[in-house]
């Protein structure tokens, strides 16, 4: 019981405060429509604008792994990540990119270099984003690829920026970030209008919520609402892997037409 705990990063509720902050907020904003998107990847295949409004979950991810600063690769996300693809792929018959888990055991590697430079000049960081687009599609057999890293990137800078020059620079890759993930995945999905329309506003909704975060606590006074956000944030790992296998083994039993078609 104890491994299967360190495994799924399962620990106190309480382990960062019993008050909900800007961290908790975010990453239960991320996971409610990562969930939105996998109703409409598993369940709902016709409603494109859910697919669409699963956009926002992961760019803030990836930022608050670059806000949190902890690069610390941690082998059970690769561990859990591989596993996913595998039951993934071999449960539905269908090829998916490596899980979304091993892009974050990669970021995380990533930025332990990154971080590092001087990015303290707009010059800096406009190479470094025409490097990571340039990267954008050979790494596309991960999930988000090379995009993942900007957003990372977007969280270091905004925990960093303390003048008025850096902040500037923050929200200038912030912009550039979200507006290359809105073309670069509008150009290269299947999906129609309903998805580009929903995205597009989704985009406009991201660089709101990251280019305005900031640490604070929110006092909740419902306790059912403070601790149901609390406990899906602080055990956002459990969350995400309980219930993707949960709805890939659903899909299949319940379309299995669908898979066999070659979707």
């Amino acid at each position: 019981m104890q491994n299967l705990r360190k495994i799924f990063g399962i620990k106190e509720l309480a382990r960062y405060g019993n008050n909900i902050n800007s961290y908790d907020l975010a990453k239960f904003i991320a996971i409610s429509f990562m969930i939105i998107d996998h109703i409409g990847v598993f369940f709902l295949f016709d409603i494109e604008s859910l697919r669409a409004l699963g956009r926002l979950a992961f760019p803030i991810f990836f930022f608050l792994i670059g806000y949190s600063k902890d690069f610390k690769p941690r082998w059970n996300l690769l561990l859990l990540g591989t596993i996913i693809t595998i039951f993934w792929s071999l449960t539905l018959k269908t090829w998916v990119p490596l899980d979304i888990l091993v892009t974050a055991f990669l970021v995380k590697i990533a930025m332990q270099r990154i971080e590092k430079k001087n990015w303290d000049k707009f010059s800096n960081l406009l190479s470094l984003f025409v490097i990571l687009t340039i990267w954008s599609l050979p790494t596309a057999f991960i999930s988000y690829g090379t995009i993942s890293i900007m957003f990372a990137i977007c969280g270091s800078l905004k925990r960093t920026g303390t003048t008025e020059e850096q902040k500037k620079l923050c929200n200038y890759f912030i912009l550039f970030s979200v507006i290359f993930d809105f073309a670069f995945q509008s150009f290269f999905s299947s999906f129609g209008n309903n998805f580009v329309i929903v995205f597009f506003f989704i985009s406009a909704a991201l660089w709101f919520i990251l280019s305005n975060f900031k640490m604070k606590e929110f006092d909740i006074k419902n306790n059912l609402i403070r601790k149901t956000i609390l406990f899906i944030s602080r055990n956002s790992l459990l969350v995400y892997c309980t219930h993707l296998v949960l709805f890939i083994y659903l899909s299949a039993i319940l379309f299995p037409d669908h898979y066999a078609a070659g979707h």
